[in-house]
């Protein structure tokens, strides 16, 4: 008793089998047509990174004081995974992931309640916590998701009555702001300037409270050197 033989039933079986080429050949041909061609294919980043500093505060302090509260507030979200920190003297860098399993829809949900749990941790440690928006960018899809997530830290802002530096807002009412992006991302120096005088507007007047000092008039605080300086465009990072 012979087996089955494939070869012997196409030849046997030749309109079948012709039709089973021209089906198969035309599939294919239609599959390649709706290949994706995008140059940057849509994608969901589910992870985020918080930066913390304390000035003069050792690594130590900054893992048991920092990192730890952080990393357990974290740990609370739906959709958490896991955290890694980095910790050295003054700065904490923790990367919060999620599962990979979270649907694309339910990131931008958690990257909210991340931040608003970032900025409660802060409150409950007796920091004063202030949040700050991206810049914009001139690629229009990336632009689009930045404008979701400035939106976003503006809600976290309101409701947690917490300060706000928004620079995707104020750069964004240049006209000429695209001119001013050195490679697509990255602003060039006098856009970085406008965005430490924006810095410095917000927080001077809290440090000048903290210590009981007169805050600056607007004449006065546009004469002032900008010592601060942020080269961290992510938008849900906290400055305590």
């Amino acid at each position: 008793m012979s087996g089955f033989n494939l070869s012997a039933l196409a030849v046997r079986e030749r309109s079948v089998t012709l039709f089973l080429i021209i089906l198969i050949s035309v599939a294919g041909i239609v599959a390649f047509f709706k290949l994706g061609r995008a140059e940057d294919p849509p994608f969901t980043v589910k992870s985020m990174t918080v930066i913390t500093a304390w000035p003069g505060a050792t690594a130590q302090e900054m893992q048991d004081q920092v990192a730890e509260p952080l990393e357990k507030r974290m740990q609370e979200l739906r959709w958490y995974d896991r955290t890694e920190t980095y910790t050295r003297p003054g700065l904490a860098f923790t990367t919060v992931t999620f599962l990979d399993s979270t649907p694309p829809a339910e990131v931008p949900e958690q990257f909210y309640q991340a931040e608003t749990d970032l900025v409660k941790t802060a409150q409950a440690l007796g920091k004063l916590p202030v949040l700050q928006t991206s810049n914009p960018m001139p690629d229009g899809r990336l632009n689009a998701r930045l404008a979701d997530m400035a939106a976003m830290t503006r809600r976290v802002a309101a409701e947690q009555h917490v300060p706000l530096v928004d620079h995707y807002a104020q750069i964004s009412a240049m006209a000429d702001w695209k001119t001013h992006m050195s490679d697509g991302a990255h602003p060039k120096p006098e856009l970085y300037r406008a965005k430490a005088q924006q810095d410095f507007q917000v927080i001077d007047p809290l440090v000048r409270r903290l210590f009981g000092v007169a805050a600056l008039s607007q004449r006065q605080s546009a004469r002032v050197p900008t010592p601060l300086h942020s080269t961290s465009d992510n938008p849900t990072r906290g400055n305590s």
